[in-house]
């Protein structure tokens, strides 16, 4: 599958929501919006089946619930280790009964249970017309012992969360900032027009990757004075890197440019077409405050509403 193919696919659908919510003069809920999007491109990717999740009016994600529930007790289940094997002993209806709000969530995990079963089983065909995870997972070059059941539903469930929060949370990051220094955001919508001549062009990310203000080292604007007196030395999505941090600990970082295509494509269309003006948002609701296993801010996970007060038309 083109990766490529997939996430401009998944972009449009997304620029398509948005224009629904300038038409109908809505808030917008701009960090679940690029949830619903970042999931759909793993799903759909790495196993086959896209979730669906931007066709929800309001971008239900149960991957970032997920994701979620599991950072809130972090803290709690790292001296008590055992409550995870408790939580996953208890069967799906009887949690069902214990966290009827969960239904979605639980269907979602029971759905990578199965799946994970039927490929062990060799009785799951792909429909993705390429290899997914499952399909990786239960190779003969790996161990016997590493291809069980919850060996799969766990990598699984980890690509998951990995693909979907963090790309999402710098996607947000990067439309926070650009949307409240529109200096800034000129300069970059300047500088793509020299790959989107228009607002609803295409372009490659080779293409996008060459360009300085939006990738490479460069002096630009602060995204932040409050946060830097002095010129920032990078480009937009090298700052929103920094600036928008998943895991709140010291990891190396071992594809600092392989896996940046779905950065480039999705901040380059949408600040090509939109501008968007915050609502109930301010800098302290994107600063993390808490450790969470993931940075949380004030209000607890990141989130960051806003209105869409343009259609570029040029």
């Amino acid at each position: 599958m083109d990766i490529g193919f997939l996430i401009e696919e998944k972009t449009r659908k997304l620029m398509q929501r948005l224009e629904e919510f300038y038409e109908n003069q809505q808030v917008v809920q701009l960090d679940s919006a690029f949830v619903a999007l970042t999931s759909d491109i793993i799903t759909s990717y790495c196993y086959g089946e896209s979730g669906d999740f931007l066709d929800d009016s309001s971008f239900r994600s149960d991957i970032r619930d997920s994701v979620i529930d599991a950072t809130s007790i972090c803290h709690f289940v790292r001296f008590f280790p055992f409550v995870i094997s408790m939580i996953t002993a208890v069967p799906t209806s009887v949690m069902r009964i214990i966290m009827p709000g969960k239904a979605g969530l639980l269907d979602f995990q029971q759905s990578i249970a199965e799946k994970a079963s039927q490929t062990l089983k060799g009785s799951r065909s792909s429909i993705a017309g390429h290899e997914t995870i499952y399909d990786k997972l239960v190779q003969p070059s790996i161990p016997a012992e590493e291809r069980s059941i919850q060996r799969i539903q766990d990598e699984s469930s980890l690509v998951l969360a990995a693909g979907t929060e963090t790309t999402s949370r710098i996607i947000t990051i990067a439309m926070f900032y650009l949307s409240t220094n529109k200096p800034m955001l000129d300069t970059l919508r300047a500088e793509l027009k020299r790959v989107l001549p228009t607002p609803t062009s295409s372009t490659t990310w080779v293409q996008l990757e060459k360009l300085p203000y939006l990738v490479c080292p460069f002096v630009c604007h602060s995204f932040c004075l409050k946060i830097s007196k002095k010129l920032l030395q990078t480009g937009v999505i090298r700052e929103s890197l920094r600036l928008g941090h998943g895991i709140t600990c010291r990891l190396p970082r071992v594809a600092p440019d392989e896996v940046l295509n779905e950065l480039y494509t999705v901040i380059a269309y949408i600040a090509r077409r939109f501008s968007f003006e915050m609502y109930n948002t301010t800098l302290e609701d994107v600063t993390v405050t808490r450790d969470m296993m993931v940075g949380y801010t004030s209000r607890g996970d990141l989130q960051v509403y806003a209105k869409v007060t343009n259609l570029i038309q040029e």
